[in-house]
C-alpha cells in the first residue's frame, strides 16, 4: 500500500492529483488540539467516499512514507527518491544551489556588513516564491532604520511578516498559529537563539516544510561570535564582507562568490544595492 501526505488548512477541501482510474481515500489527522492545519493522509483503497474534490488544493504524490522510520535502505531505493525542491529565481539558485524545503541557512560577517539586508531581500524573494516568511528582528525591531531599509530596498511582499523581538516560546507559538515556509532569526546573539533551540524547532516542526534562516555575527569565513555550533549546523553558509558575498553551500559542489557592492573605501562602505 503506497501512503502520501500533505499538510492544509483545517477544513479545506482536497483534490487528489494522482493517475487516472486511480481510487484514493483521504483521511485527516490534527497536529495537537488547536492546530489550524491538518495531515492529509492518502492511500490507494477501493472506495473515494472521503475524498472531496476542488482544483483550487491539490495534493501533489511526490513522497512516499516507505522512508519513514527505516533505517536502512536500498541504495537504488536512496536514487529513486525524490526531494521538494524550492523553485527559487535563478541568481539565488545560483548563488545556493537547489534548495530542500527544510533547509537550514546563515548568514554572517562583521557589523555593517550587509547581511541583514541581503537577508531581507532573500526574505522577500521567498515570500513571493514559496509562501510565508516570519523575520524576527531582534537588531532593530519596530524602528525606523528598519522601515527605511524595507523602503530604500523595496521590501514589501504580502507574505512576508516582521516579529518585534519575539521570544523563542512567543516564535514557537506564532509557527503553530501560522503555516510559515521559512522562519528568521536576526540576530542569534541579540535574540539568546542557541544551539539546542534549533534542535527543538526542527524536531517540533518535522512534519512541516519549515526552513529556518539565522543571522550571526561574525569576523571571518567560518568564524562567528559564539555562533559556531550554529554555524556548522547550517546547510548554507553565507558570509558578507567588505561587499563581499561567498556562499558555502551543500547544494553546490564549489564555493560561490560575488560582489554585492562597493565600498567607497577600506575604512567605510556603504550599501547602494544589493543583487
Amino acid at each position: 500500500m503506497i501512503k502520501r501526505q500533505k499538510w492544509i488548512k483545517k477544513g479545506a477541501p482536497v483534490l487528489v492529483d494522482g493517475k487516472p482510474g486511480t481510487i484514493y481515500k483521504v483521511t485527516y489527522s490534527g497536529d495537537g488540539p488547536d492546530a489550524d492545519v491538518y495531515k492529509i493522509s492518502v492511500q490507494l483503497e477501493g472506495s473515494a467516499a472521503a475524498i472531496q474534490y476542488d482544483p483550487a488544493i491539490v495534493v501533489r504524490l511526490k513522497e512516499t512514507s516507505v522512508y519513514e522510520g527505516n533505517d536502512v535502505i536500498n541504495i537504488n531505493t536512496l536514487k529513486a527518491k525524490t526531494y521538494d525542491l524550492l523553485a527559487l529565481d535563478p541568481e539565488y539558485i545560483e548563488a545556493l544551489g537547489e534548495m530542500e524545503s527544510r533547509f537550514v541557512g546563515m548568514a554572517y560577517g562583521p557589523s555593517g556588513s550587509g547581511k541583514s539586508v541581503w537577508m531581507l531581500k532573500f526574505a522577500n524573494h521567498y515570500a513571493g516564491k514559496v509562501g510565508k516568511v516570519l523575520y524576527n528582528m531582534h537588531e532593530e525591531g519596530f524602528n525606523k532604520t528598519f522601515q527605511d531599509r524595507a523602503n530604500k530596498f523595496n521590501i514589501g511582499h504580502k507574505n512576508l511578516f516582521v516579529g518585534n523581538r519575539l521570544s523563542f516560546a512567543k516564535m514557537v507559538a506564532k509557527i503553530k498559529a501560522n503555516h510559515y515556509r521559512l522562519v528568521i532569526v536576526d540576530s542569534v546573539q541579540r535574540s539568546g537563539f542557541t544551539f539546542d533551540q534549533l534542535v527543538e524547532l526542527q524536531q517540533m516542526f518535522k512534519k512541516r516544510k519549515l526552513a529556518i534562516m539565522m543571522v550571526s555575527f561574525g569576523t571571518d569565513l567560518g568564524k562567528t561570535d559564539r555562533a559556531n555550533d550554529l554555524l556548522h549546523e547550517a546547510d548554507i553558509k553565507v558570509f558578507i564582507k567588505t561587499g563581499q558575498m561567498t556562499v558555502m553551500s551543500r547544494y553546490l559542489d564549489q564555493p560561490y562568490h560575488k560582489t554585492l557592492f562597493t565600498p567607497k573605501s577600506a575604512k567605510k562602505s556603504i550599501q547602494p544595492s544589493l543583487f
